[in-house]
């Protein structure tokens, strides 16, 4: 209702002015956005989700997951994924892509490194992480993946 009431007051004006045509094309934007947001919408783009190959030791993993103040990193298939400048969505300089074998997170380094007594600095993450975690692409709307989630934490009652 407000982008009609300034559509409606702009009227004829948005044509000789380029700002009040801008203005416009946002709010337009911003408007679909909230009408059924994407993942995009709740995703930082600016910084890639921090990943680590299969053969990276629990604490170097623990070492980048503290560096990049996350709680979990990603563990890529592909051996050429560095662990600190990777792309989770697509492709290496190799050209190869790159695909998720799992996900490794502080809970992980509780209960399946320090609860089983295990050197976190042999460890591999590829032994104590999630293999096959499930994911949603960008365009997933939030109600979708807030639906897919809701789903998966119904069977582990």
């Amino acid at each position: 209702a407000a982008l009609a009431g300034v559509q409606s007051e702009l009227g004829g004006a948005m044509a000789a002015n380029p700002q009040a045509a801008a203005m416009m094309a946002y709010a337009q934007a911003l408007q679909e956005k909230m009408a059924l947001p994407d993942l995009t919408t709740v995703l930082n783009t600016r910084l890639a989700p921090a990943t680590v190959t299969a053969s990276t030791t629990v604490k170097e993993a623990a070492r980048i997951m503290r560096d990049r103040r996350t709680t979990a990193v990603c563990v890529m298939e592909s051996p050429t994924v560095s662990a600190t400048a990777s792309n989770v969505s697509g492709v290496s300089g190799a050209g190869s892509v790159n695909k998720i074998a799992g996900i490794f997170t502080s809970k992980d380094i509780v209960l399946r490194v320090i609860a089983a007594g295990l050197d976190s600095s042999r460890c591999c993450v590829v032994r104590v992480m999630t293999p096959h975690p499930d994911t949603a692409p960008p365009t997933m709307s939030v109600q979708e993946a807030l639906k897919k989630m809701y789903g998966k934490s119904l069977k582990w009652h």
